[in-house]
């Protein structure tokens, strides 16, 4: 395969899954070809990025007027960068950026990459909202010619929005595994280590409302009247932070906020907010339970990520994402689960949803306390490890797309 001028567009890279995801693959991808990174915003870059970026320097708007100008603006700057660079592929994370790769490229192969749930994405609201998953999404996405899904779940339901035209593949994450496992094996600061020696649930990701904490909270309250000694732990950062605290505090929960609060309450907190890590493996690893309580994932990373520091996770059993890597070998019903589901890489748990939310806190509450009493079967650590590691290593996971590159050039030539 001949090396290509690639175009890899996001939104931002700041903190987040499909950030970090879009790092590694243009650091994969660059190894093999030029790779070019464009972002909307200048930002500070949490992650390793190698390839070169060049930032936009257009924000958002403030209503739709002004959002429709910005787009205008961004859409000028990538069909210029397109042509100075004389791009071959371009790839897109995000919706954003989705439609801009879409709306920009004449010449080149687009290559659209879903992250996440359409049908239950908690911030598509109002009229805009509409919009976009019922006019916007559909129509832009099939001029697509091909779109790289997280997961098969993702995959069956842009078929199921019409989506149908393009070429679509499933490319999950990547993962360092030997880089994850030897940072899993470092200690955490001196003032952290007596928080270990209570039984701990760690979670790790926005602190955002799509990410369901507020019942993750409600559900240790629950555990808490059988395992006083419990913790919680939150790893990121996130518009929900301080309201997150704040329905700790109302249910007399004691709180500890890194970087407000003094380390002298460390060890009488029940649940600590430790901010974004650069490493949170070493925290994950420690943990007895590693949990995700979200309304929808995509990969999700942290679950996988959890899966290689050999914590046993506990998940929520939301459309697309955790049912494919602890369950690999079943499909998710149409009708909600309403009890715990023990299967060969982990726990699956019922949603949060309408009606069932107080049960469902009251299920989440009995069974986290119940494994932080009993503990879990070895050979599930062991099944989830290694089922990571065989599926999604860096290594299996850029030959993946070198080979979607590879038939792309063979269709072109064909044409």
């Amino acid at each position: 395969m001949s090396r290509k001028n690639i175009l890899m567009i996001i939104p931002n890279l700041t903190y987040g899954g499909a950030e970090l995801d879009f790092c590694k693959v243009a650091n994969g991808l660059s190894e093999f070809h030029n790779v070019y990174v464009v972002c909307f915003e200048k930002c500070v870059i949490p992650f390793e990025l190698r390839p070169q970026i060049a930032f936009m320097g257009v924000g958002g708007g403030s209503n739709y007027y002004t959002k429709f100008l910005r787009f205008l603006e961004r859409l000028r700057f990538t069909r210029a960068f397109r042509k100075e660079k004389e791009i071959d592929v371009s790839i897109s994370y995000l919706e954003g950026a989705n439609y801009l790769n879409l709306l920009s490229g004449k010449n080149s192969t687009t290559i659209i990459s879903t992250r996440g749930s359409i049908k239950h994405d908690e911030t598509m609201t109002g009229f805009l909202g509409f919009m976009r998953r019922r006019i916007f999404i559909p129509i832009l996405y099939n001029r697509s010619e091909i779109i790289v899904s997280i997961n098969h779940g993702i995959l069956r339901e842009l078929n199921s929005l019409g989506i149908r035209r393009p070429d679509k593949y499933v490319i999950g994450t990547s993962y360092n595994v030997e880089k994850i496992t030897q940072l899993a094996l470092e200690s955490v600061e001196d003032e952290i280590q007596s928080v270990f020696k209570s039984p701990v649930i760690v979670t790790s990701g926005r602190l955002a409302i799509e990410k369901g904490y507020r019942f993750l909270i409600e559900a240790f309250v629950e555990l808490k009247k059988s395992v006083t000694n419990a913790k919680l732990i939150f790893l990121g950062e996130g518009p929900e932070k301080m309201k997150l605290s704040q329905l700790a505090k109302f249910h007399d929960l004691q709180v500890y906020l890194k970087g407000i609060d003094k380390n002298t309450v460390l060890n009488n907190s029940d649940v600590l907010f430790l901010g974004f890590q650069s490493n949170p493996y070493k925290y994950i690893s420690k943990a007895r339970i590693f949990t995700i309580t979200s309304s929808s994932e995509g990969g999700p990373n942290v679950l996988c990520e959890a899966m290689l520091c050999k914590t046993p996770v506990v998940s929520v059993d939301c459309p697309t994402g955790p049912r494919e890597k602890i369950a690999p070998n079943t499909l998710r019903n149409t009708k909600p689960i309403t009890c715990e589901e023990i299967h060969e890489n982990g726990f699956l748990m019922p949603e949060f949803k309408g009606r069932n939310i107080d049960s469902a806190i009251k299920i989440w509450g009995n069974t986290l306390s119940n494994r932080l009493k009993i503990g879990f079967d070895e050979k599930l650590v062991k099944s989830a490890f290694h089922y990571v590691k065989s599926n999604f290593s860096s290594e299996i996971i850029i030959e993946k797309w070198n080979r979607l590159l590879l038939e792309t050039e063979k269709q072109k030539d064909f044409k």
